[in-house]
This record gives structure tokens, C-alpha cells and sequence, in this order.
């Protein structure tokens, strides 16, 4: 039966500190009909759009692609498959994207050559369409991460990488050639890139060979613009390959610009006396190349003092600050949502004049207005392993993976830090993986990360961030630490809105105790400006493996 919840003021938490001072947000979410999900297949994601309706994409490796189309009010109107027994036996399915309202499947194999498919998927028939076509190959090996694809079997994944411009209009694909000398002081990274438009038409494609050692040199990140220029992120060590030397940085960074026709153009620069902890490219709306990311003053490299941000000239061709360059986080954030205990740190650390940092802050996202002000989002995330070995000769690896606090930091269109915002929260997921006397057993349990982490959506100047919490966080108090919410375990999704003068709104969207549904916060997908689709599945506990039915949603923001 399907089912519609409307959630107006949901859970406003008074004690969600004095922060929760915002207008609610309103929020409906339709429920398609339950519908039986494809046996021992794969999900690789739920797309479309409420014109041509929605599909759903399964796969069992070696046999068959089943799509399931739906309307555009979620009710489940037929199924095609697509026959994979033709496949090469070798084949990874890379990437399913939309490019100019098309929707294609990339996928590659390795015989003598490496090679990426495209397949276009059509999704008002719920189809593929046409033939595959060869879109991209190299003649030389590719680096990536071994996978297991069956019973003692594996294959390298995670060869071509796919990002595109801002403006959705250019499409880069690129790849690292497995290195040719195993001892990083003697190798160059070989990068490959491909670059198309849109309608997938090449544009210009070429290796590049970086100018340093590896040992000398770390990739950061990689970004295309709307011109079609590649931008890579190189940290550049100046001597040996730490992080500091004599209490100073040992290294700078530069921006790497690469095109079709012409030199590659090369921009250094570094972040004075301070440490990079993250750093990130991103295109702005306007086209401008953005570096940012978290800094740290000291050599503690895993925690962060504040926000850096650079932009590349074109005309001079070099680095430059973005408005005042660097932004600390104030100290009274930080306190928020911590133990008394640590709490009492921070009071003395800011006592003793020491600076207080963020642990393990990594950069999420940034989100950038027209009039020029920036809104950038980053999460506590970090694992832990532990491994155990027995009489016998096998070994346990347990890895543990935390994604916790969010910290939001706007500045305006006048280069002043407007506020800095922080959403309690903490999540937790396990992963373990048993071996035996030397061979690789099948005792692998993976890590639900899915679950965990937090979807962004943002409407005008209003910021939605959507994640899974623990209940007993209803009512937090600054003082408190949030409980762990474990990922698959039944929880509560939550919606937190920040409006441009950073006043936050906390809403309870669904109660996980209503059905024994499990839904994957990383599977969502904007489809509108206010409309967000995915998936939920039954669940008949925390130790589920695999699922039977699933529910299409609909969240629709306002």
C-alpha cells in the first residue's frame, strides 16, 4: 500500500544547542508499492526523472543486467534484461551516469588492451539502446584495487575515474598506468586522460607523464573545467618525502593545467608556515578552479585548525587567496556535542594558549552561490584496524570506520566568516576479514557504508543535509555526546536545514520502527530542485545478507 508522510515541523530539538532557532523544513516523502528485487543480483542505482519516469538497475555478473521501470508515482511496471553471457568473461562495470539526459553503463575489460565501454541506457522503454562502442583504451596496463568477483577469484576495479565540469558540459575519464619500477624513487606517474562533451564526442586525449618521482610527489585530486582543461593537484616534496623538516612544511603544492593543443601549465604554490591536513578541487559556477580543504598549524597533521581557500588565474596563471585565505574554527564550536570532559580540554588548551583543533576532518563538499559566497561541508571520518592472529597460523583483520561530526562553515560574498555550524552526529561500521594459513579463506564480512556519511541537498541558499541517526539523539544537549548509530541497525533519518544566516532546523523525516526497512543514504539522487529518489529494503534484522523486496521513495523538499 503506499504510503504518504508529511512532516511539517517534525522533531525540533530545543536542546539541538540554541542553534535550532530556523524555520522547519517541510518535507513529504511518497512510498511506491513494495515490488520483489532480482535474485543474487547487484544494485547499481535507481535514476531517471518524474517526465520519463524511474529505473532501476541490478546485476549478476557474468549473466545479466535486469532493469525495472517505474512511473513517475513509483509503481513498478515492467522488467528487460540484457543477456551478459556475451561479455567478455573479464568485464567491471565502472560507472552509470547521466550526461545531457541520456543515461549511459561504463564498463571496461582487459585482453591485450585495457578498454571502456558505454552502453546508453534508455529509460523511458526501460532498455538498453543500441550497441556498446568503445569509447576510450590503453595499451599498457592500468592500476586499480583487486577485487573479489567470485569464489577465490579477483580482478582489478577502480581503473577509470569520471569527473565532470561544473556545468555538466565536459566529461574527463582518467586512469594511472600500473608503474613500470616498483620503488616509488625511481618511478614517474604516468596519467592518462580522456576528455569528451557531453553527447560522449572525444574531444582530446593524451598520457601525461608527471614531472616529479612518486616519492617526491603525491596526486592530490583532478578536476575539468567547461573549456575542456584538465587540473591536477600535485603535493610537491621539497626534500625527502615527510611532511616537515626542521619544524618548517617540507613541501608546496601545484596546479597542474593540461589541455588538447599546447604546454601544460604549472602553478606553485604552498600555505606559509601552516600544514595542508585535505585538500580538493572544485569548479565554481563561473568557472573558476577552486582549491580548498583543512589546515593545521601544527605538524599533527590528522587534525585541523581551519579552511584554506586558493583559486587559480588564468591571466597570470598563478595560485591566489580567496577573500582573507584562511578561516579558524571558533573554539566554543568545537566544544559543542562533547563530553565535559573534553570540554574541560578545550578550556584548558585555550587557557594555555595552544591551539584547538578538529580531529580527522575531511572535506565533503562545497557549495557555491552566485553572489559569490561559498558554504563548505566537511565530516570526522576515520578507521581503525585491529588484527588478531591465532595458534593455528590464520589471522583476523577487524576495520573499524567512523564517520562522525559534520562541520559547516559559510563565508560571504564580503570575504567575512558569516558562522561555522556543527551537526552532532556519530556512525560507526565494521568490516572483517579472516586468512588462513597461506591461502585467503571466504570469511569476509564488508563494511555497510551506504548507510553512513550524509546526503547533501541544496535549494537557493538553503542547505539540506540528510543523514541516519541514533534516536536516543532526539534530545541532545551541548554537553552530550551523541550514541553511535551502527550501520543496518534501525535508526531515524534525519534532515538538518541551514538557511544563509546558518540557522539550523532539525527534523525527524522516518522512524525506522514503523517498518523493518533499511534505507542507503549514499544511493540518493536529486532528480529535481526539490525532489530526492532511492531506494529502501526489508529488513529482517542487523545480520541481513542480501534482500527480497524494496520500496521506491520520493522525498520532496521545500
Amino acid at each position: 500500500m503506499k504510503k504518504v508522510i508529511i512532516l511539517l515541523a517534525g522533531l525540533c530539538l530545543s536542546n539541538f544547542a540554541s542553534h535550532a532557532t530556523g524555520e522547519k523544513a517541510n518535507i513529504k516523502i511518497n512510498w511506491g508499492p513494495d515490488y520483489e528485487l532480482p535474485k543474487k543480483h547487484e544494485d547499481l542505482g535507481f535514476f531517471g526523472n518524474p517526465t520519463d519516469g524511474y529505473v532501476g538497475i541490478s546485476h549478476q555478473r557474468g549473466k545479466d543486467i535486469i532493469v525495472q521501470h517505474f512511473t513517475a508515482d513509483l509503481k513498478l511496471t515492467n522488467e528487460s534484461e540484457m543477456s551478459m553471457k556475451e561479455f567478455p568473461k573479464n568485464y567491471m562495470i565502472d560507472k552509470i551516469m547521466e550526461l545531457d539526459g541520456k543515461y549511459y553503463i561504463f564498463y571496461s575489460t582487459y585482453d591485450d588492451d585495457e578498454i571502456l565501454w558505454c552502453q546508453e541506457l534508455d529509460v523511458k522503454k526501460g532498455e538498453m539502446k543500441g550497441k556498446a562502442k568503445q569509447i576510450a583504451n590503453s595499451k599498457n596496463k592500468l592500476s586499480g584495487t583487486l577485487t573479489a568477483t567470485g569464489f577465490y577469484q579477483f580482478q582489478t576495479s577502480n581503473k577509470w575515474k569520471f569527473i565532470q565540469s561544473a556545468d555538466k558540459s565536459k566529461l574527463v575519464i582518467w586512469y594511472r598506468l600500473k608503474p613500470k619500477e616498483k620503488k616509488d624513487a625511481l618511478n614517474n606517474d604516468v596519467i592518462g586522460f580522456w576528455v569528451f562533451d557531453n553527447k560522449l564526442s572525444k574531444l582530446w586525449n593524451k598520457d601525461v607523464t608527471m614531472p616529479y618521482t612518486e616519492k617526491m610527489m603525491d596526486n592530490e585530486d583532478y578536476q575539468v573545467d567547461g573549456a575542456g582543461a584538465v587540473y591536477l593537484l600535485g603535493k610537491i616534496y621539497e626534500e625527502g618525502n615527510k611532511d616537515s623538516k626542521d619544524g618548517h612544511p617540507n613541501y608546496h603544492y601545484e596546479l597542474m593545467q593540461y589541455t588538447g593543443s599546447g604546454k601544460s601549465v604549472s602553478a606553485k604554490f604552498d600555505v606559509g608556515e601552516k600544514y595542508v591536513v585535505d585538500a580538493a578541487l572544485i569548479e565554481s559556477n563561473k568557472g573558476q578552479i577552486i582549491c580548498t580543504g583543512y589546515y593545521s598549524k601544527s605538524k599533527r597533521t590528522q587534525s585541523s585548525d581551519g579552511v584554506f581557500f586558493f583559486t587559480y588565474d588564468e591571466g597570470s596563471r598563478s595560485m591566489k587567496s580567496v577573500y582573507k585565505g584562511f578561516y579558524e574554527f571558533p573554539n566554543d564550536v568545537i566544544k559543542q556535542f562533547e563530553t565535559k570532559r573534553s570540554q574541560k580540554k578545550v578550556d584548558k588548551e585555550e587557557e594555555d594558549g595552544k591551539d584547538v583543533e578538529v580531529a580527522n576532518l575531511q572535506f565533503r563538499n562545497l557549495d557555491i552561490q552566485d553572489d559569490g559566497s561559498f558554504t563548505l561541508f566537511g565530516e570526522q571520518y576515520h578507521e581503525v584496524t585491529y588484527t588478531r592472529t591465532n595458534s593455528r597460523g590464520g589471522s583476523t583483520s577487524t576495520t573499524r570506520y567512523y564517520f562522525d561530526d559534520i562541520y559547516v562553515m559559510r563565508i560571504g560574498a564580503d570575504g567575512d566568516m558569516k558562522w561555522v555550524k556543527k551537526i552532532p552526529k556519530r556512525q560507526v561500521d565494521v568490516s572483517q576479514t579472516s586468512y588462513g594459513y597461506g591461502t585467503y579463506m571466504a570469511n569476509n564480512f564488508r563494511a555497510n557504508t551506504e548507510y553512513l556519511s550524509f546526503y547533501l541537498h541544496t535549494i537557493g541558499k538553503n542547505n539540506y543535509v540528510f543523514y541516519i541517526d541514533n534516536q536516543k539523539n532526539s534530545a541532545l544537549s551541548p554537553d552530550q555526546l551523541p550514541a553511535a548509530y551502527a550501520a543496518g541497525a534501525r535508526g531515524e533519518l534525519i534532515c538538518v536545514k541551514i538557511d544563509e544566516s546558518g540557522n539550523l532546523s532539525k527534523s525527524s523525516v522516518f522512524d525506522f520502527k514503523e517498518e523493518k526497512l533499511r534505507i542507503m543514504i549514499n544511493k540518493f539522487n536529486s532528480v529535481t530542485p526539490n525532489q530526492i529518489i532511492g531506494r529502501a529494503y526489508e529488513s529482517h534484522g542487523l545480520f541481513q545478507f542480501g534482500f527480497s523486496k524494496g520500496k521506491a521513495l520520493k522525498i520532496s523538499v521545500n
